[in-house]
């Protein structure tokens, strides 16, 4: 085999294998996002107990604010996480918007919540505790494709 066919023949194999790579690696699997759907969920939760505890006296102020100010922060990096995905199906797109909304509408719900524990609001909390709930429920209700 002459030099330039094998040139050739290299470079057209690691176009191949490159070109195979990143179409492995660029698609997200539904497992993948039911994961993150579990992570968003699970935040959720922790802020209700923190909502919750907080309400009965049972943890300090500055605690609670603090984990909420952390379960913001780990709602959103879920939220970009799944906003990065880019899955095979339209069952599955669709499936990615709604976990990307509770995702959004958890980390606002949990923004709320811990400024009106810091404005020692507890009618304020019991409100966002409710709307947590709700869709928290909803959430856990969405079957995955």
């Amino acid at each position: 085999m002459s030099e330039i066919k094998k040139s050739i023949f290299i470079k057209n194999g690691l176009l191949l294998l490159t070109l195979f790579t990143v179409a492995c690696s660029s698609k997200a699997s539904t497992k993948e996002l039911k994961e993150e759907s579990q992570k968003v969920s699970s935040w959720a939760a922790t802020g209700q107990m923190i909502g919750n505890a907080w309400i009965r006296d049972a943890v300090p102020t500055t605690y609670a604010k603090q984990t909420l100010i952390k379960a913001e922060s780990e709602l959103q990096k879920s939220a970009d996480k799944i906003a990065k995905m880019q899955l095979d199906t339209a069952a599955q797109e669709q499936y990615k918007s709604k976990i990307l909304k509770h995702s959004k509408r958890e980390e606002m719900i949990s923004e709320k919540m811990s400024k009106a524990i810091g404005e020692k609001n507890k009618s304020a909390v019991k409100i966002q505790l409710a709307k947590l709930e709700s869709d928290r429920s909803e959430l856990q209700k969405l079957s995955q494709p």
